[in-house]
């Protein structure tokens, strides 16, 4: 949220974080002459696919003055020439992944596939600043928490309208990896990772795109006067 004389405005910066974990299991496979012209999955029972969705919890921080504020808005966020940004939420959504494989000895090194994966999906925290000149109580710092609550509402609708799809892919995308074949086990493991995550990533962009567009139409000249009228001063 920013103030001019009579204007409030919202910054929003919404950051990703990809942590990737990976175990790989080597079961004691004698290797055989055809083995690595044959990579595939030495099981016909599916990987495990399991995703915690987090919403994160809220902290509202009433510490920062109006410069720290304008300094931590995302690079190229586009504001309103001449007002100051009283008003700030901010968010790390994150994909973790920690995947596990079985890899089987061959003669050509070893062949790799996904038995598990455990990913998460959300946010840690979300930070609601509202700048240090407002205090707890009065009617500036009651109007830029209700707008900044509207942008935490943003960031949790477009999770959990994805959360369903982003299972579904990566339980398709799991299923879709096959084995592969490698030198080594741990090759073979950080190559099903990084598959694995370049295919959940068009998806993992859509949920940004959603949150871009639902802050758009949130931060709004009318909506800055529409808060600003709420408070005789500012």
């Amino acid at each position: 949220m920013k103030s001019a004389t009579k204007n409030l405005i919202c910054g929003i910066g919404l950051l990703f974080a990809y942590t990737v974990l990976v175990q790989a299991f080597v079961p004691l496979f004698a290797p055989s002459p055809a083995a690595a012209q044959s990579c595939v999955p030495k099981t016909t029972s599916a990987a495990r696919v399991m995703l915690q969705v987090d919403r994160g919890n809220v902290d509202v921080i009433n510490s920062l003055d109006v410069a720290d504020l304008r300094a931590r808005m995302r690079q190229g966020y586009s504001a309103f020439q001449g007002w100051h940004t009283v008003g700030l939420t901010t968010a790390e959504l994150t994909f973790a992944i920690r995947v596990s494989i079985s890899a089987a000895p061959n003669n050509a090194g070893f062949c790799g596939w996904v038995t598990a994966v455990d990913a998460s999906l959300g946010f840690d925290v979300i930070d609601v600043f509202v700048a240090s000149r407002y205090r707890p109580g009065s009617c500036q710092f009651q109007t830029i928490k209700r707008h900044e609550d509207r942008h935490v509402g943003v960031f949790r609708t477009a999770l959990d309208h994805h959360a369903s799809d982003f299972r579904n892919a990566l339980r398709q995308a799991t299923l879709s990896l096959g084995a592969v074949q490698k030198a080594t086990a741990n090759q073979a493991a950080d190559h099903l990772k990084r598959l694995l995550t370049k295919r959940m990533r068009p998806i993992f962009q859509r949920i940004d795109n959603d949150i871009d567009r639902a802050n758009a139409s949130i931060d709004t000249r009318e909506t800055y006067e529409n808060d600003m009228a709420r408070c005789s001063s500012w």
